[in-house]
């Protein structure tokens, strides 16, 4: 038991918390480890041995949970182990440093392994009768720990980070294993039917406008999601020498203002999803990793949407299609053209020993596919960016065009060189309104960023959910050519799912019943993500029970056609 504390002990500290344990999870997750070893004991016999074998699985899981927390953000998913052609494409950008986090652990790690190498010379092999009884006691312990004595209930629905810090990493991990193998990733809201939703869409049942004659008038869509494109002022003042948001801050007749996204620091795939379907990740569990997880086929998007509205599709990404098995995924979601890495003319082009495409070559390869659809039909493109991921201490201090003068210790090369990421990003989106400006096609213009930096957390720590969702809130504009739109509101805070309705709506296109809800979503200010049935966050930070009626028919509405999307 005391060997169980221990690795406990490491595995806690695998990840920076935002809060302490409370002594009921800790034991808990002793308890946990304890099960698992004595089964192995029980299986080989020996529990000298099964005390290594499982220590250094633990040591393996903490050292992949540390490395997983400091990259990416938050805490290593089982669901992850789907998609590790995207970790091993990823990690080649990295620098893996041995902290004070990794010593800590393999301090803990070496004395348990002597712990072990004693209970190996002492005991040696059990009786039938005794192995027998400690798989009982195995079982038993498991059981109870995870279904029996359960813990809080709901709060990995919308934060996996915070589940883990609440009912501590062990706990959570294993609940999530479960999980995923009984592919139990969606919930139901409660008193849903299939008679609601056919009420729900009935409402409001807005028709397409038939192709011919018609979708001439239709404007191109461009949706642009900005790998880590973050605006620091949001939630710190830093005192620097450059302004690397400038033009975005001072954009003509555009609508700008902040998305929230799902998660902290991380998550691309997550955003992503929630920007390309309008289906929030709040009635799914624990961190879902959407692509390689849910149907994709079926699943209805802006894809979809357009495509029955005679738009032709295009998709482009000058990354691995492997990641996040993303060549599947847009195939499935029915993108007419596909593009990735090698099809990028600029490929290669990155800045000092930074491997990322610029996004102003990006951008200049995106403008010519979309010069190359079809001229007779209206076009809708995606580009997900890639200049901006970290590590962000890939540069000498010489390539840094932006520099912080407040003192964040070691923090501040970072910065420096994620801020000069920012203002070449907004050197590139000057050059993208510049073009379609001149062009003679209709277009909107649609970008957004995924997340926050990895390193959001050393600036800004807690939990509470004000400051959570300014950690969650990127910047994101909607610009157009031909729209006489001089609204400018940098205040303007919205749900991610929220921002394809409003960019469908600004072009004068149809709405389907579930864009309209999303539209009445963003009326109310509530966060699509972090709410359900009964209760809802509002974009202020602020949690409200549903006991107007009209909320609580507006969130039956969404949420009841939401999961009928994704259980098509």
């Amino acid at each position: 038991m005391l060997i169980s504390i221990m690795v406990a002990v490491m595995l806690e500290h695998s990840f920076t918390r935002s809060m302490p344990i409370d002594f009921i999870s800790f034991v808990k997750n002793s308890i946990l480890i304890f099960s698992i070893n004595i089964f192995v004991a029980a299986c080989i016999s020996n529990i000298g041995i099964s005390t290594a074998i499982c220590s250094t699985f633990f040591l393996l899981l903490s050292l992949t949970n540390h490395y997983v927390s400091e990259f990416h953000g938050e805490p290593f998913l089982p669901q992850d182990i789907a998609d590790f052609s995207t970790a091993k494409n990823v990690i080649g950008t990295y620098n893996l440093s041995v902290d004070r986090t990794v010593i800590k652990i393999f301090i803990v790690y070496i004395f348990v392994m002597f712990c072990s190498m004693i209970i190996f010379w002492l005991k040696n092999k059990f009786s039938l009768g005794r192995r027998f009884v400690l798989l009982l006691l195995s079982v038993a312990f498991f059981y109870s720990t995870i279904f029996v004595f359960a813990g809080s209930e709901g709060v990995g629905t919308w934060n996996w980070e915070y589940a883990c810090n609440i009912n501590g990493y062990l706990y959570e991990f294993t609940r999530a294993t479960i999980e995923t193998i009984n592919g139990d990733f969606i919930y139901k809201p409660e008193g849903y039917s299939d008679e609601k939703v056919s009420e729900y869409n009935n409402k409001n049942n807005h028709q397409i406008k038939e192709q011919e004659e018609t979708n001439a008038e239709y404007p191109d869509i461009i949706l642009i999601l900005n790998e880590t494109w973050y605006n620091l002022a949001n939630i710190v003042d830093l005192d620097k020498n450059v302004n690397e948001m400038e033009y975005f801050s001072t954009l003509p007749c555009a609508s700008k203002g902040y998305a929230i996204v799902p998660s902290v620091g991380g998550g691309t795939n997550r955003s992503e999803y929630e920007l390309l379907t309008s289906n929030s990740l709040s009635l799914m569990k624990n961190g879902i990793i959407p692509y390689s997880w849910l149907n994709m086929k079926e699943t209805p998007s802006i894809v979809s949407f357009l495509e029955q509205a005679g738009y032709s599709t295009l998709v482009a990404h000058p990354a691995d299609p492997s990641n996040y098995r993303r060549e599947r995924a847009y195939k499935d979601m029915g993108f007419d053209q596909i593009y990735f890495e090698n099809d990028f003319e600029s490929k290669g082009t990155g800045y000092g020993n930074r491997p990322h495409l610029l996004d102003s070559a990006a951008f200049r390869d995106f403008e010519k596919m979309m010069d190359d659809m079809p001229d007779n039909m209206p076009r809708f493109g995606f580009l997900l960016t890639l200049q901006n991921h970290g590590d962000y201490n890939l540069n000498s201090e010489e390539y840094d065009l932006v520099k912080v003068n407040s003192d964040y210790g070691e923090l501040n090369d970072k910065l420096n060189e994620y801020l000069t990421s920012l203002k070449m990003t907004d050197d590139a989106i000057k050059e993208l309104i510049d073009f379609y400006s001149k062009s003679d096609r209709k277009t909107i213009i649609l970008m957004v960023g995924d997340h926050a930096p990895s390193f959001i957390g050393e600036i800004v720590g807690g939990v509470n959910t004000s400051v959570e969702i300014k950690e969650k809130s990127t910047p994101y504009f909607i610009w157009s050519n031909y729209l006489d739109n001089d609204v400018v509101d940098d205040e303007n805070v919205v749900d991610m799912c929220n921002l394809v309705p409003m960019v469908l709506k600004y072009g004068g296109i149809s709405l389907s019943p579930y864009y309209e809800t999303c539209l009445g979503m963003a009326e109310k200010n509530i966060i699509n993500s972090m709410s359900s049935t009964n209760n809802y966050y509002t974009t202020d930070g602020i949690e409200h029970g549903a006991t107007d009626s009209t909320v609580k028919e507006l969130l039956k509405s969404y949420y009841y056609l939401e999961y009928s999307n994704i259980e098509k």
